[in-house]
């Protein structure tokens, strides 16, 4: 059996992994864990408030999280800041509601500022980027076949070569990738997008 330590380290690994924004808070509202795409996408660490714009919208939710003793979750379709929308869905982990957990799935970004970083800083052509700001908007490969009119199995093969292109083996690790662009890139081309 694994040691609790090994078993924690196991669970972080695996949601750094995952295409959702992954955050834990506690009862006062304080970071208690940001997987790297949520890190990277609120800008702020362990310990820290979420920043305003997330956390005025999910104010009803969180009040009705708490009035409910965390029987009802809620979803934020839209919460609109630093030129990023993106759906929350808000539930608690007990019923004490001493930690909430946060899921955010980017639904759009600034497209053109976030393709033309990616294209410059990665050697992509831009259909090759603007597949790249898919995936870092936490798109499926569903939705990205309904986005650009292909079939999904076009979507499969093209983020195939897209992989191959940037020496990767994994979506997380694209995403990973273009996180490294957009953090180097100025605030005129992927404005508060990157990670402090």
């Amino acid at each position: 059996m694994l040691a609790l330590q090994t078993r924690s380290e196991m669970l972080r690994a695996i949601l750094d992994t995952v295409e959702t924004a992954i955050v834990v808070l506690d009862g006062e509202g304080r970071t208690v864990y940001l997987n790297t795409r949520a890190s990277s996408l609120l800008e702020c660490r362990e310990g820290e408030q979420i920043p305003s714009w997330l956390r005025d919208p999910l104010a009803p939710a969180l009040e009705r999280l708490f009035a409910t003793g965390g029987a009802d979750g809620a979803q934020v379709e839209r919460c609109v800041g630093r030129e990023v929308m993106v759906r929350v869905r808000v539930r608690a982990l007990d019923r004490a509601c001493d930690l909430i957990v946060l899921e955010l799935q980017p639904t759009h970004a600034a497209g053109r500022r976030l393709v033309e970083p990616l294209a410059q800083g990665l050697a992509l052509s831009i259909p090759d980027a603007r597949l790249l700001s898919f995936l870092w908007r936490g798109m499926s490969n569903e939705e990205i076949a309904k986005s650009i009119g292909i079939h999904l199995g076009t979507v499969k093969s093209r983020l195939h070569r897209l992989y191959h292109r940037l020496g990767v083996r994994s979506r997380a690790s694209a995403v990973v990738r273009a996180a490294e662009i957009l953090n180097g890139a100025s605030p005129a081309a992927a404005p508060e997008m990157a990670a402090a």
